[in-house]
């Protein structure tokens, strides 16, 4: 599979994970968001373990620890950073608010990647990503009282780690293996909650089915996160990152198809947008390389 195909594929499949969990919220509001943050650090760990023992022995030369075992650390820092915010953002927010400013990542990431190769980025990446920011502001905008909800910061610093968790990819560990990656990702992720979750206390799940929830969520995004992290291990890889805006389409979607729940015009409109990176991906036919990196 091309990055293209990977990150889709991945999106989606993290899309379905946070759905899931705002399942368990809806079912036990009193669930911690440290509960269901954990279970998925847990569980992404335990895959990215299960899948390097099971696949990796295809490639024999592929080690688990890595080589630059220094900037494996930095990257599940910010990896860290990223799902606490995120689940923070998601708790306040919701899952649609969570998931569209998670996907701002895709804007910052252009911005990074141009202070570090010190390249303006093209007028199609620059075009995309104001096109979809739109989207986003037109979802979010729904909500009055989103300014001053703490849920839009813990959001847009979910954006803007993960936009420094894969520049740091593409500049310095894009030839590690995704598997080492992976691996870095969940154990320093692991440490991080196990620190944050002696900070205060929790409320873990009563009911069996909010059990299933959590153990199905970590799993899909799981298996996400591994598709995603692959298609980000190319130099340039901000152009694929603007795929990132389709998370909050799939959001949406599986919103409607599992939950019933309905949006207005606007945050239809807004998802429209969003999805410009697909429509500008199959309009641009031969020069769809171009945008994509690859």
């Amino acid at each position: 599979m091309n990055a293209f195909q990977k990150n889709i594929g991945g999106t989606l499949l993290m899309s379905v994970g946070a759905v899931l969990f705002a399942q368990v919220l809806a079912s036990e509001p009193a669930v911690s968001t440290q509960v269901g943050s954990l279970a998925r650090v847990s569980i992404n760990l335990l895959v990215s373990v299960l899948l390097y023992h099971a696949l990796g022995l295809q490639h024999p030369g592929t080690g688990l620890w890595g080589k630059q075992r220094k900037m494996l650390i930095v990257w599940g820092l910010l990896g860290s950073l990223t799902i606490i915010s995120f689940f923070c953002s998601l708790s306040r927010s919701g899952v649609g608010s969570a998931t569209f400013l998670l996907s701002t990542s895709g804007a910052f990431l252009i911005l990074f990647q141009a202070l570090t190769q010190r390249r303006a980025p093209s007028y199609i990446q620059l075009g995309i990503a104001g096109v979809c920011l739109v989207g986003a502001s037109l979802v979010s905008a729904t909500d009055a009282t989103l300014l001053a909800n703490p849920g839009l910061w813990w959001g847009l610093l979910s954006g803007c780690a993960a936009a420094a968790a894969y520049t740091l990819v593409g500049e310095h560990i894009r030839d590690e293996s995704t598997f080492s990656m992976m691996f870095y990702w969940s154990a320093v992720n692991l440490v991080v909650h196990l620190l944050w979750l002696s900070t205060g206390s929790f409320r873990w799940p009563e009911k069996g089915s909010s059990w299933v929830y959590l153990g199905a969520s970590g799993l899909i995004a799981a298996l996400g996160q591994y598709w995603v992290t692959a298609s980000f291990q190319i130099k340039d890889n901000a152009r694929v990152g603007l795929i990132g805006y389709l998370g909050g389409v799939f959001s949406m979607a599986m919103q409607i198809i599992f939950l019933g729940q309905s949006f207005t015009v606007l945050q239809c409109l807004g998802a429209a947008l969003m999805m410009t990176p697909l429509l500008t991906k199959g309009l641009m036919g031969r020069r769809q390389g171009a945008l994509l990196g690859n």
